[in-house]
C-alpha cells in the first residue's frame, strides 16, 4: 500500500472520531462528575435537600437555578428562548426560556430531558424517549 493513502486513511480516521465525538451532544459522557457536583453542594448549604439529591443523582428539580441544573446535566445541547412579545403565536407566560438534552450517544435514540424557566428558575422538566415520538 501507498504511504501516502495510508496517511490519508489515518487521518480520516481520526477525524472521523471528532466528528462522532461532537454529535455525542449533552449526554452521560459529558455530565460533571460526581465530585463536582459533591463540591457544588458543599459550597451551596442553603440548597434544599431536594436539590441537593437531585444534583447528587444528576437530576433536575423544579425550583432549581440555572445554575444548579448545568452542575447535575452540564450543558445543553440547545437552548430556546421565548419571544417577549405577548402577540407572537410562540408567546407564553408558564415559561421564557428552555433547555434541551439528548441523553442518548450520537443523537440516534434514548432518553431526552427539556428543562423549562421562568425568571432563570426551573419550572418543569420533561422526560421523553425515542419511542414516545
Amino acid at each position: 500500500m501507498d504511504i501516502n493513502k495510508i496517511y490519508k486513511l489515518i487521518m480520516c480516521s481520526f477525524a472521523l472520531s471528532f466528528v462522532f465525538l461532537g454529535c455525542a451532544g449533552s449526554g452521560p459522557l459529558l455530565r460533571p462528575d460526581q465530585g463536582s457536583r459533591f463540591e457544588y453542594i458543599s459550597k451551596h448549604p442553603e440548597l434544599s435537600a431536594d436539590i441537593q439529591q437531585a444534583i447528587q443523582d444528576g437530576r433536575v428539580a423544579k425550583w432549581m437555578t440555572k445554575e444548579d441544573v448545568k452542575i447535575s446535566l452540564g450543558d445543553p445541547a440547545s437552548i430556546y428562548y421565548v419571544p417577549k412579545d405577548k402577540n407572537s403565536c410562540w408567546y407564553t407566560e408558564s415559561f421564557n426560556e428552555s433547555w434541551y438534552y439528548k441523553g442518548a450517544l450520537f443523537k440516534m435514540a434514548g432518553p431526552s430531558t427539556e428543562v423549562f424557566f421562568k425568571n432563570e428558575i426551573v419550572t418543569e422538566v420533561q422526560n421523553t424517549y425515542w419511542y414516545d415520538k
